[in-house]
């Protein structure tokens, strides 16, 4: 019984198969990745001009109101996409 060297054997068909399905799979998964998305940033409030020191108490005042502690909508955002990834 003589071997045949010509051509591909069924293993390599399947080898080759399986490295091209492979690089298909990380092309397929790389472009259709999800894009990130940009959001527009709230501006602060406008900061009036401070010319004396009744407008530094004012403006402390409104510093003291903020809610600084609170969850932002972008803090939220980052939650939600940590949780997906």
């Amino acid at each position: 019984m003589t071997k045949s060297s010509r051509g591909f054997a069924a293993l390599e068909l399947v080898l080759v198969a399986a490295v091209l399905a492979l690089v298909g799979l990380l092309a397929y998964r790389v472009y259709f990745q999800p894009k990130a998305v940009t959001t527009n940033v709230s501006q602060p409030a406008s900061t009036a001009e401070i010319k004396s020191t009744s407008d530094l108490d004012t403006a402390e005042k409104q510093m003291d109101n903020e809610q600084l502690d609170a969850k932002t909508d972008d803090e939220s955002k980052l939650d939600a996409e940590l949780a997906a990834f």
